[in-house]
């Protein structure tokens, strides 16, 4: 049997999807929106790939999740570093307005609501929590780590914009 290269692309796509949806449907779904499943299915946000990190963290610290989006890792950290207080911080629309800009699956192709992902990130966050204080700020790094005092944190985990200005 010859596998044709579109054939190779849709198995790699199947591939991830499965992944994808093992991941996602771990974590949860706490709100319907055909836009978010569209990102969150089609598009491979290696959280099983980056878990390892979380098991770096110092354990009952203080932290910082800067670049939430649809809090898919939040969870990963609240469940593993076991963080006695976490700060997740994401611009969301402060950066970007009401919609994502295009940056193909992984925001369903500009159609993904800042909102939603606010909304999502949140309730995961929340029912992940367990003993942890928790804090979901929508601002801008810059402008959070102005705020804290030096030495606030036992640890930060940054996956924010990607921007000089982010």
């Amino acid at each position: 049997m010859t596998i044709l290269w579109s054939d190779q692309r849709l198995l790699v796509e199947m591939a991830t999807l499965g992944k994808n949806a093992r991941d996602i449907l771990s974590i949860g779904i706490p709100r319907f929106d055909r836009n978010l499943l569209r990102s969150e299915l089609l598009t491979d946000h290696r959280i099983g790939d980056r878990r390892f990190l979380a098991t770096l963290l110092p354990k009952n610290g203080v932290g910082a999740e800067v670049g939430v989006f649809t809090g898919l890792f939040s969870t990963a950290l609240l469940e593993i570093a076991k963080p006695q207080h976490v700060y997740f911080v994401d611009p969301w629309w402060k950066a970007f307005g009401p919609l994502y800009p295009d940056w193909g699956s992984y925001t369903a192709y500009g159609k993904l609501q800042t909102r939603v992902a606010y909304e999502v990130a949140s309730r995961r966050i929340s029912s992940s929590a367990d003993r942890a204080q928790i804090d979901v700020i929508v601002d801008f790094s810059t402008s959070f780590f102005q705020r804290m005092p030096d030495r606030s944190f036992a640890w930060v985990y940054l996956d924010s914009t990607h921007s000089y200005d982010g």
